[in-house]
């Protein structure tokens, strides 16, 4: 018989046993001093003799114990007088020889070529490759500088993915797969930080350059939104416009223009130099936004360096007559002489006048046969063309007009049939009469001065074309 009841705590050099769950002061158990305590390990079986039994859970052995120290341990105590020394020899034997063929197993796993058989603790037979054999297939399948790898190398999500030392310094590069990208990562062993350089984001179907400070093809920059001005909301600052500029969109203002015709203050401006076949000859075009009106101007940029500014001729800045020659605009007022008129192109119904958008505010009214008056503006322009009066194929007027401004800024035009005089030899003033029909008098303002609102400074861009940054580990 043996007692196995519990387990036991033993500590090296200590004569002392402690029980758990045993009863060994128990008269039924058998246990008593004189009696073998039998401990077996993994390589070996230990044999101790009580020396004398305290209570359920203490006893102490003749010698102290020289094993390791351990903790809720198996045992066997031999109680039945019928347990002969032939019994026990031949179980402790053959407890030995268990382990003694453990033992050649793992020397064979350690030294041998091929497959070893192991018997489990449970009777099941185990197959183990030797060590030279699992040496002999990561050989076959971990291939060597120079040699050719067929086939897919596959990769869990959980992997780190491929790293590549640098040969002289301790960077390193990581290629590997992160949450939907395919991504190459660089370790910069200086400042100890980790950057993704090229990403393909799947769900975008997208490559992404990151910390990266440019891209080239074939020894060419590659652009990115917003280099050059391209692409962007807003143009690239610039101190000194009178300096040789490469081909982009810039942003400056009007007040920064040397030489510029141009009395709207200081207005938002955009200018871009347009490359020609050689590098020292150009042309340069600024668009100046002057409260909501465009305007373009040009010049030349040669080897004496910049010339003057010409203003081009739009529907901004010119209008037709009614004769249908082109002049200069400026707040525009067409006189009719009836409010049974139309909107046409950039003129809205104001009275019986059409106005531009710089004339908005003005109307005319008709005061009596060849009699209107003009109300809302400051009066005729004080410089340049002020009134033009249709005319036939000839070239002759079609009525005689007289025309004048009070001190209430009243504009009053009034138009007569032509009349020769003989004794002054002049065409004078006849009958009223009104506007003909059809025909209109252009008639150019002085308007009161409107505040221009300064546009907000954009947020420069770069000639340099970077690419997208972000940090990554």
């Amino acid at each position: 018989m043996w007692y196995t009841t519990g387990k036991i705590n033993v500590t090296k050099n200590s004569n002392m046993v402690i029980g758990i769950g045993t009863k060994w002061a128990n008269p039924l158990s058998g246990v008593s001093a004189g009696r073998m305590l039998i401990l077996q390990s993994s390589n070996q079986v230990e044999i101790y003799e009580i020396a004398s039994v305290q209570s359920d859970t203490r006893l102490t052995l003749a010698e102290s114990y020289n094993g390791v120290t351990a903790k809720d341990k198996a045992y066997k105590i031999p109680t039945s007088p019928s347990v002969s020394i032939e019994q026990f020899a031949l179980e402790i034997a053959s407890s030995l020889a268990y382990h003694q063929k453990q033992l050649d197993g793992w020397q064979k796993i350690l030294t041998g070529s091929g497959d070893v058989e192991l018997i489990a603790p449970d009777g099941q037979k185990v197959i183990i490759k030797s060590q030279k054999k699992l040496s002999n297939l990561i050989d076959g399948a971990v291939k060597k500088s120079g040699d050719e790898m067929g086939g897919q190398l596959r990769m869990s999500a959980e992997s780190a993915g491929i790293k590549f030392k640098y040969v002289d310094s301790n960077n390193e590069f990581v290629l590997r797969t992160l949450s939907n990208s395919l991504s190459f990562i660089f370790y910069d062993e200086k400042i100890k930080k980790w950057f993704t350089k090229l990403a393909y984001i799947t769900d975008k179907k997208q490559w992404c350059f990151q910390d990266v400070d440019d891209v080239t093809i074939n020894n060419k920059s590659v652009l990115k939104k917003g280099d050059y001005g391209l692409g962007s909301n807003t143009g690239i600052p610039v101190s000194n416009l009178d300096d040789k500029l490469e081909t982009a969109f810039y942003f400056t203002t009007t007040d920064k223009i040397n030489g510029l015709p141009f009395n709207g203050g200081r207005s938002t401006a955009s200018l871009l130099p347009l490359p020609t076949s050689t590098a020292t000859w150009g042309v340069e075009m600024l668009s100046v936004i002057n409260s909501k009106i465009p305007k373009i101007f040009y010049r030349c940029s040669t080897s004496r360096g910049k010339e003057s500014w010409y203003e081009a001729i739009t529907t901004a800045n010119s209008t037709t007559d009614s004769n249908g020659f082109l002049k200069k605009a400026s707040p525009i007022l067409r006189l009719f002489a009836t409010e049974n008129i139309d909107d046409v192109d950039d003129f809205k119904k104001s009275g019986c006048s059409l106005v531009n958008d710089l004339a908005a505010g003005v109307t005319a009214k008709r005061i009596d046969i060849g009699h209107y008056e003009i109300s809302g503006s400051l009066g005729f322009a004080k410089e340049g063309w002020y009134i033009t009066l249709p005319e036939d194929a000839n070239g002759n007027k079609k009525f005689f007009a007289e025309y004048s401004t009070d001190e209430n800024n009243i504009i009053t035009v009034k138009t007569y049939t032509r009349k020769f005089d003989f004794e002054s030899c002049q065409i004078v003033a006849g009958e009223p009469i009104d506007i003909t029909a059809g025909r209109w008098i252009d008639i150019r303002l002085e308007m009161p001065v409107v505040e221009v609102i300064e546009n907000e400074e954009p947020i420069p861009s770069t000639l340099n074309p970077v690419i997208i940054n972000n940090d990554e580990n």
